[in-house]
């Protein structure tokens, strides 16, 4: 077996591993729904999740399979595309990407502390909620977005707008710690349970990537401005909140935070926050 051979079937058992948790947790939830008296609505829709991350732990388990039995036969199983040239292309892309942003950013008066907000939120998405997004199904709306904006929170310090540069040992640092509360008297490996070390694994190989990709403070604000323009620190969020306070006749006190700082809202306050968002958004 060659080290790249290795690597794939590494990765392959990761991602299956990752697919049995998920399936077993589905399982779990369902069973839980039927016991607490749930709506048929609501245990049919999850019996649909749970067959449905069954067969995606199956298609992992046989993509294995056919891995280790392909090489048992002296055959040389197609590896993932080169990794090289696809961080080659990638680092070129990021390149042309920040030289935009930092020219756009020069013409704006934004202030920087909103900027590394912004970045962070970029950053969060990459590294940490689209980590955690096979797992949205286990928690609500609410839930994963005041995770996120809790996690973007806790990182923007971690950020120089003015000098373009990262922190990423103190982003790894933030975002793999166990005890992090991530919801309200909750601490991240409490709030995933057994499937944190997966994660936790996961984020990390996020952050090596994005620093042997070269991506930069001005690249991951331009990020953020394409995948989460309407998270707090997004170039929507002030217009979203200045409607979401309107639905939710808020006071002039309740808008300042809404705007500055939702992470101080009592958490009931946010999970109205996010209905609304939901009605204003679809």
């Amino acid at each position: 077996m060659t080290p790249e051979q290795a690597a794939q079937l590494i990765d392959m058992i990761d991602d299956y591993a990752i697919c049995s948790d998920l399936r077993a947790y589905a399982w779990g939830r369902r069973r839980w729904l039927q016991e607490t008296g749930a709506s048929n609505d609501m245990i049919k829709y999850a019996r649909e999740v749970e067959q449905s991350k069954a067969q995606h732990a199956q298609d992992a388990f046989d993509g294995v399979r056919k891995f280790v039995e392909a090489l048992t036969r002296g055959e040389s199983p197609a590896l993932h595309a080169d990794r090289d040239d696809a961080r080659e292309l990638l680092s070129d892309f990021v390149s042309a990407a920040d030289a935009a942003v930092r020219e756009q950013l020069s013409k704006q008066r934004t202030s920087h502390e909103l900027l590394s907000t912004r970045s962070a939120a970029g950053i969060v998405v990459e590294c940490w909620r689209d980590v955690l997004e096979p797992w949205h199904y286990y928690f609500s709306d609410a839930e994963m977005a005041w995770m996120s904006m809790i996690t973007t929170r806790d990182i923007a310090h971690l950020i120089d707008v003015r000098a373009n540069a990262i922190n990423f040992e103190g982003v790894r640092r933030v975002m793999t710690d166990g005890d992090r509360e991530v919801l309200p008297k909750t601490g991240v490996r409490d709030a995933l349970g057994p499937a944190w070390r997966a994660i936790e694994h996961r984020i990390a190989d996020r952050i090596t990537s994005a620093v042997a990709n070269g991506m930069t403070a001005a690249t991951y604000v331009g990020w953020a401005g394409r995948v989460c323009s309407d998270w707090w620190g997004g170039t929507r969020w002030v217009a979203l909140a200045e409607q979401v306070a309107e639905e939710l006749a808020l006071n002039d006190a309740e808008v300042r935070q809404l705007v500055t700082a939702p992470h101080q809202l009592p958490f009931d306050r946010w999970e109205a926050v996010i209905d609304a968002l939901t009605n204003i958004k679809y």
